[in-house]
C-alpha cells in the first residue's frame, strides 16, 4: 500500500479542492469527510491532510482506499508497503514527452538547488523571501524546507539511481480536464521510494518554461510533485498568490509553495508581503 498520494488540480479560478490517498487498485469510490484524518507514518511521523473550496477555509477531508477499504484510522508504522518496484526512470513515455520531463526536472534540479543555496546564505533576501513564503524564519523551519529542496535536487539529476519513477502517462489516473478545474499529475510515496503519473494536460496546457514568478510551468509543477515524493503533503493551496496567504504551519506542508519558493530564489524575484 502506497502511503500519502495526492493528486494535483489546477484550478482555472484558483479555488482548491482535495488532496487524495489510494491504494493502486482505485476501486472504492467513497468519500469520508472529518475533522482530522493523522496519516502516519507517511514518514514514520504524522500529518494532517486538509483541502478548501472557495468560499469555505480549511475543511479537512480526505479520501482514503486501504486494501479496497475505506478506513478513517491513524496508520501504524506495520502499515508501511514493501518499496516500489520501479524507481527513478521514465516510464512510458514517447520520445516528446520524455524530453519534455527530462529539460523539467533539470530545471527543477536547477530551482531546489537555487531554494536550498539561498536559505543557507543567511542574507536579508534570504529571510523575506522565506519569511513571505513560509511566515517564520526558526532555523528549525529554514533547515527542513532546504533539506527538502536537497533531497529535490539530487532526485532531479539522479537517472535511473534514484528512488522516483516517474510516468509519462496517468496510470489508472483519471484525468479530469474541464472549465473548473485540471488535474496536471499525482505525486505520492511508500515513505522511501515515490511515484508521480503524469495527466495529458501537463503536456499541452502548461509552458515547459516561464521567466515570470508567478507563471505555473511544467518545471514548477514537477518540482511540486517531487516535493510530495519527498513527504510535504496537504494542504494542497495552488498558485502563487494563495501560497502566500497560508500560514506557517500550512506553508510547510504545502508542496506548490516549495515549488513557487524555488522558482522565485532562481529568478530573484520580487518579495511578496
Amino acid at each position: 500500500m502506497v502511503v500519502g498520494a495526492f493528486l494535483r488540480h489546477r484550478l482555472a479560478d484558483d479555488r482548491h479542492y482535495n488532496g487524495e490517498t489510494w491504494d493502486d487498485n482505485l476501486q472504492t469510490d467513497q468519500w469520508n469527510i472529518m475533522k482530522r484524518l493523522e496519516l502516519g507514518p507517511r514518514s514514520l511521523a504524522s500529518t494532517s491532510v486538509f483541502f478548501s473550496f472557495s468560499n469555505l477555509s480549511c475543511i479537512p477531508a480526505i479520501k482514503m482506499r486501504f486494501f479496497q477499504t475505506l478506513v478513517a484510522l491513524p496508520l501504524i508504522a506495520g502499515a508501511v508497503a514493501s518499496p516500489l518496484d520501479a524507481r527513478a526512470t521514465l516510464q512510458n513515455c514517447s520520445p516528446e514527452g520524455k524530453q519534455m520531463i527530462d529539460n523539467a526536472l533539470s530545471q527543477a534540479a536547477k530551482m531546489a538547488h537555487a531554494g536550498a543555496n539561498l536559505i543557507r546564505t543567511n542574507s536579508d533576501y534570504s529571510a523575506n523571501l522565506f519569511q513571505s513564503f513560509f511566515k517564520t524564519n526558526d532555523a528549525q523551519s529554514r533547515n527542513r524546507v532546504a533539506g527538502v529542496l536537497d533531497k529535490i535536487a539530487a532526485e532531479a539529476t539522479n537517472g535511473n539511481q534514484g528512488v522516483v519513477t516517474y510516468y509519462c502517462t496517468p496510470e489508472g489516473i483519471d484525468c479530469v480536464d474541464s472549465h473548473a478545474f485540471t488535474m496536471t499529475a499525482y505525486g505520492e510515496t511508500d515513505g522511501t521510494y515515490g511515484r508521480i503519473r503524469t495527466c495529458p494536460a501537463y503536456f499541452t496546457k502548461f509552458p515547459a518554461w516561464s521567466n515570470s514568478c508567478s507563471v505555473l510551468d511544467q518545471a514548477t509543477s514537477s518540482l511540486h510533485e517531487m516535493a510530495h515524493t519527498k513527504g510535504i503533503f496537504g494542504p494542497e493551496t495552488y498558485g502563487y498568490d494563495a501560497v502566500h496567504g497560508l500560514s506557517s504551519y500550512a506553508a510547510l506542508e504545502n508542496a506548490e509553495s516549495y515549488a513557487f519558493f524555488s522558482k522565485s530564489a532562481f529568478l530573484n524575484c520580487d518579495v511578496t508581503n
